[in-house]
């Protein structure tokens, strides 16, 4: 899934960005929203005509949506799964994982047998120059010894 461009979403609601809303879509739009959608009453939402909005629209009654964790969480927000607050702290990231997909195989041509198992890439990196002075960033030393 990516994010449709404008000129897509023009096309296909006849609205442009500021003006789009959940109420009638048409049947091949599906709407992921935010749980926290789920809960709101009498919202104000674009009207999916340019400069117009709605008022008083209501999730359940007036659109379906699937609802997902898909916004920002704010430091001091009640938990998931309810047992206590969300707290920020800082960190050093001393790895990854990217999971690219076809998109550099295709690109270059990359096949194997048959299209059933497409030829897939995914880049890992433990970042080795980060591991050893983590410690000590944690514990708030500036430097560490062996660096």
């Amino acid at each position: 899934m990516e994010p449709a461009t404008e000129a897509e979403v023009k096309e296909l609601l006849g609205a442009d960005f500021g003006s789009l809303g959940p109420v009638n879509l048409p049947e091949n739009v599906k709407i992921i929203a935010d749980r926290k959608v789920q809960d709101s009453r009498n919202a104000v939402v674009g009207a999916n005509e340019d400069g117009y909005h709605l008022t008083g629209v209501n999730p359940g009654r007036d659109f379906t949506a699937e609802y997902v964790d898909i916004r920002e969480v704010r430091e001091g927000e009640i938990s998931p799964d309810g047992q206590g607050v969300l707290n920020f702290a800082r960190g050093i990231e001393i790895g990854h994982i990217f999971k690219l997909g076809t998109r550099y195989s295709a690109s270059m041509g990359a096949d194997v047998l048959d299209e059933k198992w497409p030829c897939c890439a995914n880049h890992h990196g433990l970042l080795r120059y980060r591991c050893q002075p983590s410690p000590f960033s944690r514990y708030g030393a500036t430097r560490s010894p062996l660096c």
